[in-house]
């Protein structure tokens, strides 16, 4: 299968139609739907609205009373996290076009008990809103499997980091020698798309972004490290538009 740069060198330089409305590979005459494992930075983000209990005063006749609505409450990055407002539009775009199914999204035993860890599942509650929601997720195996037993007794991050360490396989070693032990789980998240040959791992961790983008020729991966942003340039997609979306979703709907 053609990797990112290649087929977005192709859709740029013009040597490979690709058909509109589709944000899959188009090589040769077949659709080959870009595959794609998101980390656990990325899902958080993807909670762009909240539910919360805010008072209300309430007036009728000569009575006036003060209750708790529950609302929609958008819940930005904060003004210093400039990298995370500028990706969550162009993962909106990514969301929906998985929703499209011209993007399959995956994840792995390990994301989720980092998920199980930081008690972040259904964190939107009833009118908030997860540009994740209604998006088909898939699991891949990992290259090391743990026991069943892992996801209830041992979640911490103490004991993901001792199983990390733990690890001696001479891919994982040398993907931790070019990107360093303080990225032992997301060196162990691209060696999981390596070996379920997926084509891109998306993340909105900036510094393991960076150092992966700079260490791209000594990682030697099959497997591209994206932001939302940069797959989208590549892709074609423009930014949503997070306020419009907002007003579009019905929560009760």
């Amino acid at each position: 299968m053609p990797n990112l740069q290649t087929c977005a060198g192709f859709w740029r330089n013009g040597k490979r139609s690709r058909p509109a409305g589709l944000d899959g590979f188009y090589f040769r005459g077949t659709i080959l739907v870009m595959k794609v494992l998101v980390d656990r930075c990325t899902e958080r983000l993807a909670v762009t609205h909240v539910t919360k209990m805010l008072p209300q005063t309430l007036t009728w006749g000569n009575r006036t009373q003060v209750i708790d609505v529950a609302q929609r409450v958008y819940r930005p990055p904060r003004e210093d996290e400039t990298f995370y407002r500028e990706q969550i539009p162009y993962l909106a775009s990514l969301c929906n076009s998985a929703k499209e199914a011209n993007l399959n999204f995956f994840t792995s035993s390990e994301l989720f008990i980092e998920e199980i860890r930081q008690h972040t599942c259904h964190q939107e509650g009833l009118l908030g809103i997860d540009l994740l929601k209604d998006v088909s997720i898939q699991t891949v195996q990992c290259p090391v499997q743990r026991g069943k037993g892992a996801l209830i007794f041992n979640a911490t991050r103490e004991d993901q980091i001792a199983f990390f360490q733990s690890i001696q396989h001479p891919r994982y070693l040398a993907i931790i020698k070019t990107v360093g032990d303080a990225h032992l789980g997301d060196a162990f998240h691209l060696w999981t798309a390596e070996e379920a040959s997926l084509d891109v791992f998306l993340t909105m961790d900036k510094r393991f972004w960076n150092l992966a983008y700079n260490q791209r020729h000594n990682l030697k991966s099959a497997v591209s490290v994206v932001t939302p942003k940069q797959l989208c340039d590549d892709l074609g997609l423009p930014p949503t538009d997070i306020k419009k979306l907002a007003s579009a979703i019905n929560p009760f709907s």
